[in-house]
């Protein structure tokens, strides 16, 4: 996986978290190789590589302070540049995950990737970490976390409280910070990181809410997609659009265009160019993410159907028979034996 550049206005954020904690910053960065001029253009960024060497020196400059809560908690829209102001212009919750997905790699780093999984009647915020050693470094996984929270707190003018925790790292000897961040079951040393939350926090409504606006920031976030992926088809966009809003619901064909910047009918055209359809890459797509939802056995096979945008099971019963001419729970059943059998392997967590 080709790794992304880690966004200037994230580094400048963890810089001031690291400055009031007394770290020497001059001294990190050019330890980590990073020159602080490359961190003045907001849409500028620095390597994944970097990113975690400088992780590493502040966590050591600031000693027994924690610099991960210390991150998380000043943790503002900002941070993020432009997605971050994007995300903030949402209506909703589920809304500003889905912005934050679809511009994702304007941040960069590729590290943390948050997952919406239905799990037990609640939500499930799951981090997938591209790189295992740098995710389960303490500061860096609750700075994460802990960002998630005060984010969703100043947005919503809610305190979201979660039902439950897991981190990667091993279990500190203080767990006050942590009980009085979440209040709620701890869980260490887990293969990987997550909130569980109450289903409803997804519909809570952002205070800074602006339609307007963030359809006006979304077309320069747009721009900027196009810089950093040049060469991607409009089926290929018109496919991530899919993948990042299914969870929210069926996509409208309408709606994909706007986020594109072109008209329903100059999008049509341009698929009928290579050779698709909007219809076709949905039920492509959701045919592919059905596939992989059904590997993850915490999922229900109802969760499954809701994930990809069906307003009934049954819905998604027809169409997973048409694609394979079996049931959802066969085909799990399926490939769970060929992997008792070893005869494929195990999907990643």
């Amino acid at each position: 996986m080709n790794q992304l550049p880690v966004n200037a206005s994230y580094i400048r954020h963890l810089l001031a978290a690291a400055k009031s904690l007394g770290a020497d910053i001059p001294k990190a960065l050019h330890r980590s190789g990073i020159s602080a001029t490359a961190l003045d253009d907001p849409d500028a960024g620095i390597t994944l590589a970097a990113h975690h060497l400088l992780w590493q020196h502040l966590s050591a400059a600031v000693g027994r302070e924690n610099l991960g809560f210390t991150a998380g908690r000043r943790f503002r829209p900002a941070a993020l540049g432009l997605t971050g102001h994007v995300v903030a212009l949402c209506g909703t919750a589920r809304e500003a995950l889905a912005a934050f997905e679809r511009y994702r790699s304007l941040v960069g780093g590729d590290q943390i990737v948050p997952r919406l999984h239905p799990a037990d009647g609640h939500l499930e915020l799951r981090y997938a970490p591209v790189d295992p050693g740098f995710a389960q470094s303490a500061h860096s996984g609750e700075s994460g976390m802990i960002s998630l929270l005060m984010l969703t707190n100043s947005l919503t003018g809610v305190r979201c409280a979660p039902l439950e925790a897991w981190f990667q790292h091993k279990r500190p000897a203080d767990l006050r910070p942590y009980q009085e961040l979440f209040p709620c079951p701890l869980h260490f040393e887990k293969p990987y990181r997550r909130l569980l939350l109450p289903r409803e926090t997804m519909e809570l409504k952002f205070v800074r809410a602006d339609r307007a606006l963030q359809r006006y920031l979304s077309h320069h976030a747009d721009a900027l997609l196009q810089r950093l992926h040049p060469d991607r088809s409009v089926a290929e966009q018109v496919r991530g659009h899919l993948t990042q809003a299914l969870a929210s619901g069926e996509p409208q064909e309408r709606l994909v265009a706007q986020q594109l910047g072109m008209s329903p009918r100059t999008l049509q055209r341009h698929l009928r160019t290579e050779g698709v359809t909007f219809g076709k890459l949905l039920d492509e797509v959701r045919h592919e993410l059905a596939r992989s939802y059904l590997r993850d056995k915490s999922l229900g096979i109802t969760d499954v159907a809701f994930l990809l945008g069906y307003a009934e099971p049954s819905t998604f019963f027809r169409a997973f028979r048409r694609w394979t001419g079996t049931t959802p729970h066969k085909a799990r059943m399926q490939a769970y034996a060929l992997r008792v059998k070893g005869l494929q392997a195990p999907p990643d967590e």
